[in-house]
């Protein structure tokens, strides 16, 4: 139970970071370099946030890839 509530944490907490990043120019550059600076397995959290960041900025540009197109 209290992993389950971590875990939503983090994906709140994901939601909220990418669109604080996408509402700023070159939000999708930043919000990567952010990425690549979370400390990598501390925990449960942090990792949950950086898959979660990493599949919402994956998405993101694929989406801004395509729109070019």
């Amino acid at each position: 139970m209290q992993d389950e509530l971590l875990l939503a944490r983090a994906r709140r907490q994901a939601n909220k970071m990418v669109s604080y990043f996408m509402s700023q120019p070159n939000g999708l550059w930043h919000l990567i370099a952010t990425i690549s600076k979370l400390p990598r397995f501390e925990g449960a959290y942090e990792e949950e946030l950086r898959k979660e960041l990493c599949e919402k900025a994956s998405s993101l540009y694929q989406h801004s890839t395509l729109e070019l197109n």
